[in-house]
């Protein structure tokens, strides 16, 4: 029968990899010697710092042998996939963890330091809040090793802090990006089209008779169309290129001109007429709701590429027993075994 027992709960260390958050490899350990493990832009990493992490991880998961619904055997797993093959040492998969961890947070804090900003009081409330937040709360937060939540919640907070550097980087004019990716987009979608949706062949055809009477299609489909999203906006349905046209609604519209009307075409057990609205591409009015969410998209990607930017930068050096220093990802890759 299986256990009523809850495996042991390891805490979720707030976006730095770091410290038994998986299964984790059996494979390359070994002891840890005392020379620096990396050098970030000629600052130091030592070794001792990511062994204290490993005895504070270590000294976390021996508080929990006792703790009620507790595995203990869950426990004596994970101890064992932490230590080394001697006494005192750690498994070089775990050592490796932990010194890419102190790689990204000592390249982000230098560039925080070199912008003249600094971690704040706040930002490590913020970045305690969160964390507490990730584990069950502040009493459990209390809970953990004090050392090893330290760590993580600098990390999170120089994170929060590199975040000020980059909202205060220069931004072109708004309307100008606005106007540019304006000019990217629109002429990739030629054809403009409105639909009129009909839930019988009956009433798309009494519809076409309206249209081909001179009604405006617009008005047709706000009045009749079976389809409420574009009904309230005069059947207007978006541009796109003649090939996307004709893979939606099927037929050719290589020689479409303004003003066509096609269909009834049966589309999925309903009946569409499509009118094309226009073969010069969209208003800027048409496009600006999608154009200000990709600029606002953009603008999120901001902070990512930044820190992108910082790692491709960096002069990263690493003590090869820890693996290979990956600028790209912000990974190390473990030694081999």
């Amino acid at each position: 029968m299986e256990s009523s027992r809850f495996r042991i709960r390891r805490p979720a260390l707030l976006g730095a990899v770091l410290l038994l958050v998986g299964a984790l490899s059996a494979c390359g350990t070994g002891p840890v010697g005392q020379r620096a493990a990396a050098t970030v832009d000629g600052q130091e990493i030592s070794v001792d710092k990511i062994t204290r992490l490993l005895e504070a991880q270590t000294r976390y998961l021996e508080s929990q042998r006792d703790q009620p619904g507790v595995d203990p055997a869950a426990v004596e797993q994970a101890l064992a996939s932490v230590s080394g093959t001697g006494t005192g040492t750690f498994a070089m998969g775990e050592a490796t963890a932990a010194l890419q961890a102190w790689i990204n947070y000592q390249i982000v804090l230098a560039d925080v330091e070199a912008n003249g900003e600094s971690i704040t009081d706040a930002d490590r409330e913020q970045a305690r809040t969160q964390l507490a937040a990730q584990v069950g709360g502040e009493e459990v937060l209390d809970g953990l090793d004090a050392e090893l939540i330290q760590f993580t919640i600098d990390s999170a907070a120089a994170d929060i802090a590199i975040d000020r550097v980059v909202a205060q980087l220069p931004v072109e004019d708004r309307d100008q990006r606005l106007q540019e990716l304006f000019e990217q987009v629109a002429p990739t979608r030629p054809l403009c089209l409105s639909i009129i949706v009909s839930e019988t062949e009956a009433d798309s055809q009494a519809a076409l008779e309206r249209v081909e009477a001179g009604e405006e299609f617009s008005l047709v489909a706000t009045e009749m169309s079976a389809d409420p999203a574009t009904a309230e906006d005069g059947g207007f349905s978006g541009c796109a290129s003649v090939e996307r046209a004709g893979e939606f609604f099927g037929g050719d519209y290589s020689t479409a001109a303004e003003g066509d009307v096609t269909g009834p075409t049966e589309l999925d057990g309903l009946f569409v007429l499509v009118h094309v609205d226009s073969t010069t591409g969209p208003t800027f009015e048409q496009l600006q709701v999608e154009l200000e969410q990709q600029l606002a998209a953009d603008d999120g990607n901001r902070g990512m590429e930044y820190r992108n930017e910082l790692r491709m930068n960096a002069d990263v050096q690493v003590d090869p027993r820890f693996g290979t220093w990956d600028p790209s990802t912000g990974m190390l890759s473990a030694p081999a075994a």
